[in-house]
């Protein structure tokens, strides 16, 4: 028969164990109970228990308080009824109040490890709270920019794929997206560098930035509240970049010495410290303002000319053919045209001239409106000294597009524009000639190229008695005649240029040299050589082939065009004063 409650219970109080519970609890605490006092005293570890009484007391001086807790504890002995409990694994003996504290200092360290533990876990959450804030931060930065290249490539598509003519606020978006595509994020660069599938080529980060990507992540923490200054170290930094990444315009050499004493200064410097307080006194404080202070580029004024993208429409083009026209823009393009330490910087100003000026009488109207601006004689003077041939080519483009105005063909002529391209055209290659072939013939040989509105101006220009004799066409040397020996030179090919040979460049000088023929029939100047006459001959020997056929077998223009003017080199004049 199985033990009654209340049999255990009283068993439980008589030895003075715990009495509450259930039946199970009860007999095992019986049982333990009577494991120890089958033990010997040496089995166990320790024979005491903790007897804990609580009970209330009067408050006096040391003594009577004292006294008064004595006689509290004897009568709270008579009164009340002492109880045996087990708490946590040990035993305690006293009053239901003291009871309440048994275990006490042990609960309390319990209490203490788990706050110790629930510390640590709170320092790291916030540890990994602030690395997401910094996170969030860099990406606040980055989200308007992403948004601007986003725009950029929706306005892009629509411009390209879907024809639309753009708005002056697309214009806007493009410009906006393209600056910030090209322009330095330093933060965001050196996350590119951490993590799976980083950049290995640390190199050109620091090439753009000056730092190593672990350097610069090193600050982004420091972006928030620990270091203020690092927003303006990541500023200079993105600075830098944008000179150095910049494609048409050349960092000053002095900028980019004040730079590298400024990542000097920065690297000693405390990154604890903000530098920015301590004054000039500090090293990277001063290098930081001397910095700030300094010219960028070689030629600053053209900070937004090199941002125009190729016109998609003809309101595009006109806009800023307009807003780079202006006298001070062409005075700086004419200025990197001529002094550019970099051939692809003279190269590129002098297309954007060019194209600023093509097929744009209010543009070309505009270049020419300071007389302080000699756009003419610098185009001459830059194509004299220029070295690169790519550069060469495009000013000689350039100059082709400015002199379709009367004025400025005149002022071509009068200032030696001919003389100065007969000089450089037997030391030129195929691409130069052809440009310089083309430009004599389509403004000075053929009218059928000039526009009719030019052709009236440049009569006005004639008749009018107000403008200077200097610009009067009439009253200049019309020394295109002096080409017609270079032509027939570079037809004959005497110097054995291999890219002389090909039928666009001598369909292109022979096209010239026939307005030439064409224009002067009769001068001495333009007399024909007997070298000249054989190769022509040459060229209008079809063997046995009709027209026809040479036009079906395309490259044969060179021969197209020397039957066609056959006549006008080789008729009974020509012949009779042709020259060996």
């Amino acid at each position: 028969m199985p033990p009654k409650l209340k049999d255990l219970q009283k068993q439980c109080k008589d030895i003075g164990l715990d009495h509450t519970g259930k039946v199970s609890e009860l007999v095992q605490r019986l049982k333990d109970h009577r494991n120890r006092g089958t033990s010997s005293p040496e089995d166990q570890e320790d024979p005491t228990c903790d007897a804990i009484l609580v009970t209330q007391s009067m408050t006096g001086s040391v003594d009577d308080m004292k006294r008064y807790a004595h006689d509290a504890f004897e009568q709270t002995l008579e009164v009340e009824e002492l109880d045996v409990r087990e708490v946590m694994g040990e035993l305690y003996v006293g009053n239901v109040r003291g009871l309440g504290l048994a275990g006490l200092p042990e609960r309390v360290r319990i209490l203490e490890e788990n706050d110790t533990a629930k510390n640590a876990k709170i320092a790291e959450l916030d540890a990994n709270i602030a690395e997401l804030n910094d996170y969030v931060s860099i990406l606040r930065l980055a989200g308007p920019d992403y948004k601007r290249v986003r725009n950029r490539a929706l306005t892009v598509f629509k411009r390209d794929k879907l024809r639309e003519t753009l708005m002056q606020s697309d214009r806007d978006i493009i410009e906006a997206g393209n600056v910030t595509a090209h322009s330095g994020d330093a933060a965001i660069d050196a996350l590119l560098y951490d993590g799976v599938g980083a950049r290995e080529d640390s190199y050109v980060f620091e090439a753009l930035y000056g730092l190593h990507p672990t350097d610069v992540m090193k600050i982004i923490p420091a972006l928030r509240l620990t270091s203020p200054a690092h927003k303006e170290t990541i500023e200079i930094l993105n600075l830098h970049a944008g000179v150095k990444a910049h494609k048409y315009k050349t960092g000053t050499d002095e900028f980019y010495r004040r730079f590298a004493i400024f990542i000097q200064a920065f690297k000693r410097s405390d990154p604890r410290v903000n530098y920015l307080n301590e004054g000039f006194m500090n090293a990277t404080c001063a290098a930081y303002w001397s910095l700030r202070e300094c010219e960028k580029y070689e030629e600053c004024k053209l900070s937004n000319i090199y941002q125009v993208q190729p016109a998609q429409d003809p309101a595009h083009k006109i806009y800023w053919g307009l807003q780079i026209s202006a006298p001070r823009y062409v005075a700086s393009l004419l200025r990197l045209i001529r002094s550019a330490s970099d051939s692809s910087i003279r190269s590129s100003s002098a297309l954007v001239l060019g194209s600023t000026l093509s097929n744009d009488p209010k543009a070309l109207a505009s270049t020419t409106s300071d007389p302080q601006v000699p756009l003419i004689r610098s185009l001459l003077s830059s194509l004299a000294i220029e070295k690169d041939a790519g550069a060469k080519a495009r000013i000689l483009y350039a100059l082709n597009k400015a002199i379709k105005s009367p004025l400025n063909r005149s002022e071509f002529l009068i200032g030696g524009g001919m003389r100065t391209l007969q000089g450089l055209f037997a030391q030129g290659n195929a691409k130069f000639l052809i440009k310089a072939a083309t430009l004599v013939e389509d403004n000075f040989l053929n009218d059928d190229m000039r526009a009719e509105s030019e052709l009236k101006a440049e009569a006005g220009v004639m008749k009018q008695d107000n403008i200077p004799n200097r610009y009067r066409p009439d009253s200049v040397l019309n020394d295109e005649r002096n080409f017609y020996r270079p032509f027939e030179d570079a037809l004959l090919n005497q110097s054995n240029q291999e890219d002389l040979e090909s039928d666009e460049f001598k369909s292109k000088v022979f096209s010239a040299l026939s307005a030439l023929k064409h224009k002067y029939p009769g001068d001495e100047a333009c007399t024909p050589s007997a070298h000249f006459l054989t190769w022509l001959e040459g060229q209008v020997d079809l063997k046995g082939e009709t027209l026809f056929e040479l036009e079906e077998e395309g490259g044969q223009l060179t021969r197209l065009l020397a039957v066609e003017n056959h006549s006008l080199f080789a008729g009974p004049e020509g012949s009779e004063s042709s020259t060996a």
